[in-house]
């Protein structure tokens, strides 16, 4: 076998002189046997290879030997291959299977290293059964391997097979690793880089691929690797990998070990070929020449030749101290370095003279220029010596170019940890801290480039100033240099101080500019917090908003908390906390360690971030405090007068401009209010107006919801009253909304739906008002739906007219702290000019209506039901008439009877104010009865209906009460009995008024007269005003209706006036009023 394409008789002339047992094999055994190069590639093959495989020698050389094995089977053959390792001898025997592509050929492959590379041995199994005892064989000698990991993985990765070695090599069991993926044995860095999918894939691609790194044991160590992955192939499709690890940690590390040996002979090489590159020359034991190189022929002006053989003293003109070296070399057999001055060449030579067996080796350099530089740096140092000693504050030392100290000296050294003598004679590194030497070094090597270096640095809160020189011969060499240096801390701390300052100062102008023209106040104080933490390098600052209350500081703005504090969290504003105590502090307040501080303990919030000091202020007054700004750290740490001025100056700025913008707030509202009030009371008017023109309750209330929605000031308006079988709120009008209350439920009961507002004011039939709709804790439930419509106040307006409330009119603007006193008032006024008309059509209605609804109530034994003593007798009520504000006048007559416990009555029914008689009425009295809102009427105003008849027989109550056609009539009888549970409803029929009620000569009071005038003349006449002698006077009706005596006199001309030209000339009665 040869290396080229051959006969047969290839395997003879291939291994003739191969002794080894292989080679032997080869020579002397018919067997297929190949030889392989270092990259394990076929070099030589026999014909039995050939025949075995069906190939030709063509296409075999020159492949891996992988080539001639199935893929599984390639992995046993690198096994063997491995074992094989370096050793001269050695055979291995694996099982294998060779294939010619159709028909697979159990073999055995014995392996060993021959001379010129690897050498195998195939021999066919004598039976078919010997492929399975083979491979029985091969996995029992696979499982007793122990110095490889030899396992099995599937196509996704997953370990499937383990042996022993790679338990012994990985530290897992069998059990623990079976099933798991082999990314596991890789680092982290290699599994994000993605290499063990890769490895995987190249194995695929190129039939195997070979790794070397660091792989990871089970107990997390690490160990580095040489990885051989081996696909293997089931009829062409991919079955799995084989995967073969060695352990190679000492292997490398021997690797590494040897090349340091290497690194350090090639140095040693080099010091001695530097040598020879100076003079050398021989003496025998009598000091003749025996050999002159040519750089010392050169340098002692020898002809190299003809030297040899003479004397030194002949062709040299030896100093003493140079003749004594040679003896002492010479006797002593020990090396002697000596540097001399040679006068005949002017020159110092550095001489190293070594005893050799025939006598001595000089070797020698010229020296001549470091010595001249040596003694010009000695007279540098004895120049410079005295400038040195008496250098003020500061210090001054010469250094030659290994950087050790000559000379060092001056004042300075009083402030340093060190002293001169410390440094003198001392490499820089072996005399000064290491953080130091690093500073300076750089700038004292650049000196002996010529270069001048002014520097600062570092040390021990020092800050010291360098300045470096060369020092020069007469020549101009650099021969030293030279280093001053003094200690600027002071000047430093001020230049920063001055710096700081100014830092702070433009920081506060910046932030005043900023102020003058904030409008959104959270803007500024975002910036704030951020300019500030940065300008006193702190780790985190903060803006407190003082509640209302006064009982908590929430985070308004903040730097470096943690995140969704801001505007959620909040620090108590009592003195335990650092915040509350400066609220009662006239100076800032600042805190070195807050473990340690004894006026107050930290918050939550700052406890919970690790804070350690800091500085805070009071924005604002101590008398009327905003907030508080404040700057923390981590870090113990004293902060200077100047960084608590600079924090108040800040504070002060966001106090100037918290005022600016809270009175450009308060100035715009109060635009915004005065135009709200202007436009309110215009349309108030307009609505005022064309109240007169409507005839029905729902024109007033669309009438009122329009106007109202169509102003600048209002975003929409609607009106609702309740549903008497729900308690809930139902609309009647509505404008600039559409179905509002189509998914809001308002009641009117205690539930949590009745709070509103609009709950509230039907409760109290009083104005009530949400000025912020987003913080109104009663507002909670509606809140979305207020995002919703975009509305921030709103107000709710009773309708209501004496003592009656009709509805609620509800009024809603975008406006923040809309509604004030005034505009309120005007709100006020239209509600109850709503409820008056309201009140008008409803009487109207009744009024000019021909059919009328009359109900008839009883109350038996009235004494009784109010623990009164029975009475005989009979008082009746003839006449009601309102005076306004819920109260009303009662004219009626009296028997002498019933006069005697109508007083008792007035003490015993609670709307019974006050009780006056006024004139006789036939056998009895007549009287006036005042009363303070009454239910019964309330209740009967609402509903447009009135008491037609009242009376109080021998101890039995009898009313008639007259409702327009479509009135409630349950609602009222539920009413009365409500409010007199006694109440008996006799009878409820409908009927139309006669010609009485029209009035004498078909004259309608109530179409001629005012309410004022109507109420005057019958307050007149039932009062007996018109009596001679008078039953009461004008002062006494004036007193009763609860106006002036001039206003009453007023309004009663006015109404004779319109009466009698109501008699005398009818036609022009209609434009009476």
């Amino acid at each position: 076998m040869s290396d080229e394409p051959a006969g047969t008789e290839a395997p003879v002339s291939g291994w003739a002189v191969d002794d080894t047992l292989v080679g032997t094999l080869a020579r002397t055994v018919d067997a297929a046997c190949f030889r392989l190069d270092d990259d394990r590639r076929l070099r030589a093959v026999t014909d039995e290879v050939l025949d075995l495989t069906g190939r030709s020698r063509e296409e075999l050389l020159g492949e891996h030997v992988s080539v001639l094995f199935e893929s599984a089977d390639a992995a046993r053959a690198e096994i063997g291959l491995r074992r094989l390792g370096t050793d001269g001898e050695a055979v291995e025997s694996v099982a294998v299977a060779v294939t010619d592509g159709e028909v697979t050929t159990p073999c055995t492959l014995r392996l060993g290293r021959g001379d010129d590379g690897v050498l195998g041995v195939l021999r066919p199994r004598a039976d078919e059964d010997a492929g399975d005892g083979s491979h029985r064989e091969f996995e029992e000698m696979i499982d007793a391997v122990t110095d490889y990991a030899i396992f099995t993985l599937d196509t996704d990765g997953t370990v499937v097979s383990w042996n022993t070695g790679a338990e012994r090599i990985k530290g897992y069991t069998a059990e623990e690793i079976v099933g798991e993926r082999f990314d596991v044995f890789y680092t982290a860095e290699d599994r994000e880089a993605g290499v063990p999918s890769r490895n995987l894939a190249r194995a695929v691609e190129n039939g195997r691929v070979e790794d070397e790194g660091w792989r990871v044991r089970a107990d997390g160590s690490r160990f580095w690797a040489n990885v051989v992955i081996t696909p293997v192939h089931d009829d062409g499709d991919l079955d799995g990998f084989v995967k073969v690890t060695r352990d190679m940690t000492e292997h490398r590390e021997r690797a590494r070990q040897l090349k340091r040996q290497h690194d350090e002979l090639q140095t040693e090489l080099g010091d001695v070929f530097a040598r020879i590159s100076d003079g050398l020359y021989g003496l025998d034991s009598e000091l003749r020449f025996s050999y002159v190189n040519e750089r010392a022929a050169e340098l002692l002006g020898l002809a190299e030749h003809e030297v040899l053989g003479k004397d030194i003293h002949d062709e040299l003109d030896p100093t003493d101290r140079f003749e004594a070296a040679l003896q002492e070399a010479l006797h002593e057999q020990s090396s002697v370095t000596i540097e001399d001055y040679y006068p005949p060449l002017d020159a110092w030579f550095e001489n190293t003279i070594y005893p050799t067996e025939t006598g001595l080796s000089v070797y020698f350099r010229d020296v001549t220029e470091r010595k001249e530089r040596e003694q010009a740096l000695a007279q540098s140092r004895r120049r410079y010596r005295t400038l040195i000693e008496e250098f003020p504050n500061g210090v001054v030392t010469l250094f030659d170019e290994e950087l050790r100290y000559l000379v060092a000296g001056g004042e300075g050294f009083e402030n340093y940890p060190f002293d001169a003598a410390d440094l003198e004679n001392h490499l820089l590194e072996d005399c000064l801290p290491p953080e130091l030497v690093d500073q300076i070094r750089p700038h004292y090597e650049a000196v002996f480039d010529g270069a001048e270096r002014d520097f600062e640095v570092s040390f021990g809160g020092q800050t010291l100033q360098f300045h470096a020189v060369p020092v020069r011969d007469e020549d101009g060499r650099v021969v030293a240099g030279m280093g001053m240096s003094q200690d600027v801390t002071d000047q430093r701390q001020r230049q920063a101080a001055i710096e700081t300052r100014v830092r702070q100062q433009t920081v506060v102008t910046e932030l005043g500019q900023r102020a003058l023209a904030a409008e959104n106040l959270d803007a500024l104080f975002a910036t704030t917090v951020q300019v500030v933490a940065e300008t006193l390098d702190s780790d985190y600052c903060k803006v407190l908003d003082l509640d209302e209350d006064g009982d908590a500081l929430s985070l308004r703005a903040g730097v470096g908390w943690r995140e969704g504090l801001v505007g959620e969290a909040s620090v108590p504003a009592d003195r335990d906390s650092q915040a509350g105590y400066t609220l009662l502090s006239e100076e800032p307040v600042a805190v070195e360690d807050l473990r340690t501080e004894d006026r107050f303990s930290g918050p939550e919030l700052l406890t919970s971030h690790g804070v350690r000091s800091g500085i805070s202020v009071v924005v604002g007054t101590t008398e009327d405090p905003w907030g508080v700004l404040g700057v923390h750290d981590t870090e113990p740490r004293e902060f200077t007068q100047q960084d608590a001025n600079f924090v108040q100056a800040v504070a002060n700025i966001l106090a100037t401009a918290i005022e600016r913008v809270e009175h450009e707030r308060t100035l715009r509202h109060q635009r915004e209010q005065l135009a709200a009030l202007n436009n309110l009371n215009a349309i108030s008017r307009g609505i005022i107006r064309a109240l007169l023109r409507q005839s029905t309750r729902e024109e007033v209330e669309q009438l009122v919801c329009d106007r109202l929605a169509d102003s600048n000031s209002y975003t929409f308006a609607w009106v609702g009253t309740v549903d008497e079988q729900s308690d809930e709120v139902v609309p009647r009008a509505e404008a600039g909304v559409t179905d509002y209350l189509d998914d809001v439920t308002i009641r009117v009961d205690d539930s949590d739906d009745a709070q509103g507002p609009t709950g509230r004011a039907f409760r109290t039939n009083e104005l009530q008002v949400s000025r912020n709709v987003q913080t109104d804790a009663a507002y909670e439930q509606w809140r979305d739906h207020a995002e919703e419509y975009g509305y921030r106040t709103s107000a709710a307006v009773p309708i209501s007219s004496e003592n009656t409330v009709y509805g609620v009119l509800n009024v809603y603007t975008q406006r923040p702290d809309a509604f004030d006193t005034e505009e309120l008032a005007v709100l006020g006024g239209l509600g109850d000019v709503m409820g008056h008309a309201m009140n008008a059509i409803e009487h109207q209605r009744l009024l000019m209506s021909d059919e009328i609804t009359e109900v008839e109530f009883r109350i038996r034994d009235l004494f009784g039901h109010l623990d009164l003593d029975d009475g005989s007798g009979t008082v009746t009520v003839a006449e009601t008439i309102p005076t306004g504000e819920g109260q009303y006048l009662a004219y009626g007559t009296a028997s002498e009877e019933g006069q005697e416990w109508l007083d008792a009555l007035v003490e015993a029914v609670p709307h019974w104010e006050e009780l006056n008689y006024v004139g006789m009425a036939g056998d009895g009295y007549r009287f006036e009865l005042r009363l303070d809102d009454p239910p019964l009427l309330s209740l009967l105003s609402a509903h447009g209906g009135r008491v037609r008849t009242a009376r109080i027989k021998d101890g039995d109550y009898h009313m008639t009460v007259e409702l327009p056609p479509d009135a409630p009539v349950r609602a009222v009888v539920d009413g009365v009995q409500e409010t007199y549970p006694e109440a008996e409803m006799l009878v409820q029929r409908r009927t139309t008024l006669d010609s009485r009620d029209v009035g004498y000569l078909g004259i309608d009071l109530d179409e001629i007269l005012t309410e004022r005038q109507l109420a005057a003349v019958e307050a007149a006449y039932y009062a007996g005003f018109f009596d001679w002698p008078r039953g009461s006077t004008g002062e006494e009706v004036a007193e009763a209706l609860g106006i002036s005596p001039p206003t009453f006199h007023q309004h009663l001309r006015a109404a004779e006036q319109h009466v009698l030209r109501a008699l005398l000339d009818p036609d022009d009665s209609a434009d009476g009023r």
